[in-house]
């Protein structure tokens, strides 16, 4: 039986199914022992309880694992960041030599996009970053501001005059 996502039992899968299956198990029997069931529906509902026990022990355990992984990742995370916030990035710049500084920054940049009046600097693993081209000693452009193309980036169509347009079936092969 596979796990079909059943939100009634997500309490189940998360904290375990031990007490729920056992007091399931313990009705069966009282149903049994009552003559209040026959014992080819007991059979019939034993195999059943069975398959759904072994099917909430199974997403339980699955649960269990992505939880650990999750929290294995959010510790390796907080390494991480610890270790950043520790680096000085201004004294390693200053140290590293031109090769080294290219080597930082293609690991440590995904891209640039360079507009008429700033950039976009896309660092990995973070959202873009808008930089002003005055904040790191440019101008724009004499003449260039923002502005906004009415056109888009397809060149301008060729105007040609409306009329008599040949049609399709002037050019068919099929005599009319």
């Amino acid at each position: 039986m596979k796990w079909n996502g059943d939100h009634r039992f997500r309490p189940l899968i998360r904290d375990g199914a031990g007490q729920f299956t056992t007091a399931l198990r313990q009705r069966l029997l009282d149903l049994y022992y009552e003559d209040k069931i026959t014992p080819d529906a007991f059979e019939e509902e034993e195999r059943r309880l069975t398959t759904l026990i072994g099917t909430l022990q199974t997403a339980h355990d699955e649960h269990a694992e992505q939880a650990q992984a999750r929290s294995e990742l959010a510790q390796r995370f907080e390494q991480v960041a610890e270790l950043l916030a520790s680096i000085d990035i201004d004294t390693i710049w200053n140290e590293a030599d031109e090769k080294e500084r290219r080597v930082l920054v293609e690991d440590l940049v995904d891209a640039v996009y360079i507009h008429a009046d700033h950039l976009q600097v896309v660092a990995c693993g973070a959202p873009p970053l808008r930089v002003n081209l005055d904040e790191i000693g440019l101008r724009p452009p004499a003449g260039m501001g923002p502005f906004v193309s009415e056109g888009g980036l397809e060149p301008p169509r060729p105007y040609r005059a409306l009329g008599p347009q040949p049609s399709a079936s002037a050019n068919s092969a099929t005599p009319t």
